[in-house]
Parts: structure tokens; sequence; C-alpha cells
């Protein structure tokens, strides 16, 4: 009976062991299968910083929070009561750190920017974006996939927030305006239209309102001072411009061909365009004004105008015997010039007390001035009876000599 035993214990041995070997095969993968159930996620955004400045120390580090909308989702490393901070420096991808999932489910979160002061130049992305975790499992693991939605609504395929730096405009009432002064010498019967241009070198250059094509243009009569108006800039950089006259070929004038030349420096100082502005002459120096000298050459015909348009132009004197022979206006319409009282006759007229003896800075009597058309006939005149005179007498000297011959010739024959 011991064999028979020996054989019933193998048998229990036997089936202890299968039984043991059973309960392994059950537990062993469940156990692996427990080993995989985490999947992690990674999110990324993308960040545009665009500076529109030159300027240095512009800050280009922007702040951002992830938050969970349910409550005990799973969440980064560092995370506080659901929320999790983080920074991006620039242009640049950044990648939060990974979310650990280990059962399956839906998890939503929401990303943004912080927004929590407004410096002067920023502009900031507010957008929103919701995301959607499904979390599932296929097989023996969890498998992650992830949407991603706009405030509007629309799906996106990444999350990406622009920010831009952006100095704010000049401003026009602090600009130095430049005036225009317009001078007119001498003695016009009436006041004249004088035109300026103000031009850019680049079309593309901020220009005053009214401005056509990158030129401006202003009007002034007679002389005067007129500006041609300011205007912003939004971009820094150094803009050059220029200020001169038009030449409309009005008869007797002179035209003043100076350019002037605006040189305007545009920086960004603590987020706000400032300019600095220098005007030169055609002489390279600097200059408060644009001035415009023009030059009037011809003579008065009486009544008023002149410089400026002001009363007062230089008077000729004359009658109806003949043209009279007038003194130039120095400072003033008839200022201290003597006059005989007498009436004219064909005489030019002269102040007895003062003849035969100059005047310093006078034209003298009797002498034709360039440009004076009022006495131009009288001496037309003065010319063709000289030379009548001269033909006569020269005429009257040949006959009287071929005269004399025959009669000292009939003479001689007697």
């Amino acid at each position: 009976m011991p064999f028979l035993q020996k054989v019933h214990d193998k048998r229990i041995t036997t089936v202890i062991c299968l039984f043991f070997l059973f309960t392994l095969a059950m537990i062993l993968p469940k156990a692996a299968y427990a080993a995989i159930t985490s999947v992690p996620v990674t999110l990324r955004i993308d960040q545009v910083f665009t500076k529109n400045s030159s300027a240095l120390g512009v800050n280009s580090v922007f702040s951002y929070t992830l938050t969970s909308r349910d409550a005990g989702n799973p969440m980064p490393a560092g995370s506080i009561s659901g929320t999790y901070s983080f920074t991006a420096d620039g242009t640049v991808s950044k990648n939060i750190d990974p979310i650990s999932f280990n059962n399956t489910g839906i998890y939503r979160y929401e990303i943004k920017g912080n927004t929590f002061f407004s410096a002067a130049g920023y502009s900031y992305d507010n957008e929103v974006y919701s995301l959607t975790v499904y979390v599932r499992q296929p097989a023996d693991h969890l498998v992650a996939e992830i949407t991603v939605q706009k405030s509007d609504g629309s799906k996106v395929g990444r999350i990406e927030f622009k920010n831009t730096y952006t100095p704010l405009a000049s401003k026009p009432e602090i600009m130095v305006d430049p005036p225009v002064k317009k001078t007119v010498s001498g003695n016009p019967s009436k006041a004249s239209t004088f035109t300026f241009l103000l031009t850019a070198k680049n079309g593309a250059n901020p220009m005053p309102q009214g401005s056509i094509n990158g030129v401006k243009t202003i009007t002034i009569t007679g002389s005067g001072t007129k500006d041609f108006g300011t205007w912003q800039y939004t971009r820094e950089g150094t803009y050059y411009y220029t200020i001169s006259e038009e030449n409309t070929g009005q008869s007797r004038y002179t035209y003043d061909t100076t350019v002037y030349t605006i040189t305007d420096v545009v920086k960004d100082v603590n987020g706000q365009l400032e300019v600095t502005r220098t005007v030169t002459n055609g002489s390279n120096k600097q200059v408060e004004s644009c001035i415009f000298i023009n030059k009037y050459s011809g003579g008065s015909s009486g009544g008023s105008g002149g410089s400026g348009g002001s009363p007062g132009g230089s008077k000729g004197s004359g009658s109806s015997n003949g043209p009279g022979i007038g003194i130039a206006n120095i400072n003033g319409p008839d200022a201290d010039v003597p006059k005989s009282g007498a009436p004219q006759t064909g005489t030019p007229e002269v102040d007895v007390s003062q003849a035969g003896i100059p005047q310093a800075g006078l034209p003298q009597a009797g002498v034709p001035q360039t440009g004076d058309n009022s006495r131009y006939g009288f001496y037309t005149t003065m010319f063709w009876g000289s030379f009548m005179a001269a033909a006569f007498c020269l005429i009257y000297l040949i006959f009287a000599g071929r005269r004399k011959t025959e009669e000292t010739a009939k003479a001689i024959d007697k």
C-alpha cells in the first residue's frame, strides 16, 4: 500500500502545482497590464513675437496659464490648485511639462495668455484655447487623443499666441513746423502770389493733410508767413523732405532758388515715438525758418501795392506835356524827396537846391535808370531829335560848301 500512497501524494502535488500555475497565469497578465496603464501627454504652444522697434530693453517674455476645467484632472508637475503657469521668450515653440493619464476618460482644460498689465506699445493675443483629452484603451494599453478649439468654437491644429510691440505714434502737436517766410524787394504796383512746395524724398513718407503724391503746396500773396502743417510717424527711421519755391514765371521777378532740407530722426522712447527735426539751407547751415526773397526789377506805374502787399509803392512823376523823371523811393512813398512845384514841360524835374550835387544812395536826376520804362519815350524822342538836327546841319554844310565853290569859280572866270 505504500506504493499507492505515493501515487496519491504525487497526484495531489500535481494538482496543487497546476492550480498554482493557473493562479500565476491569471495574475501575471494583470500585473503586466497595470504596468502600462499610464499614458503621458505633452502640450506645445507656439509664440510669435513681433518687435517693430530698434529700441533696446523691450520685454519679449510673456506668461501663460493652463487650467483644469474639471476637478481632479491630472496636471503637470508644479501645478497649484488645478493651475499651471509657464513663460515663453520671443518667437519660440514651448513644450509644457507632460501630464500623465492613468485611466480612460474625457479630460478638459483651458489655456490662455496672462495680461496682468498693459504696457505702452504692447499688443497681446487674448485668444482662449479649450483642450479636450480623450483617453481610451483599445487593447492592453492607453491611448490619448487631443482636440483643440478656439474661443469661437473652430478646431485648430496647434496652440499659437501672437504678441506685438509697436511704439505709439509721434504727436503732431509737439512737432516743430518751420514757417515759410516770403519777402518781396522792389516796388511792384500790386502784390503777386507765390507758390511753395513741401516734397517728400520718399513718396511713402508721412505728409500733412492736403498732400498729393508726396507733395504739399501752399501760396503766399506778397510778403508773408505760412506753414505747411504737421503729421505723425508710426515707424522709427530717418525721413527727408525739401521746401522750395516754384518758379511760376511772373514778369520782372527774380525767384529765390534756395532749397531747404528737413531731416526728421524718429526714435522709440519708452514706447512713444519722438521726433528730432533739423532744418538746413542750401549751405547746409541749420535754420529756424525757410526764408525766400524775390526781387522785382520793373518800375511801378503808380498806385499802391509793392512789397508784402502793403500800400505805398514808388510813384513816377509826370504831366500831360511829357514824362518826368521820378526819384527812386527808398524809405517809403515820396520820403524826403523835394518838389519844385513847377509843372512839367518835358524837362526833367530836379531840385534846384541840390542841382549838381550828387546824392549818396540816390539816382541822379537826368540819368536814365535801369528798368525805368516811364522815361523810355522821352529819351527816345531826344535821341531822334538830336539825330535829325545833326543830319540837317550836315546837309546844310554840304550845300553851303558847293555854293561857295561855284561862286569862287565864277569869280575866277571873270
